[in-house]
């Protein structure tokens, strides 16, 4: 797992894992057209805080898929 921050602030941008070539896990914060983040499943859903709201029609993984 390779992770990038940003620069300036310290958040982190994007990672990727080498065991996954060509997928790039890009934190959807960093983005400033929100409306082109349509998610297409709840992950972590063993640890997701009770205020978090999830959409039902999308497939839930307690855990990272693989």
């Amino acid at each position: 797992m390779e992770k990038h921050f940003c620069d300036n602030c310290g958040s982190q941008m994007f990672s990727y894992n080498s065991t996954r070539p060509g997928v790039i896990h890009l934190r959807a914060g960093v983005l400033e057209q929100k409306e082109l983040v349509e998610p297409i499943m709840n992950q972590f859903t063993n640890s997701k805080i009770p205020s978090t709201p999830l959409n039902p029609d999308l497939p839930a993984h307690p855990k990272m898929p693989v």
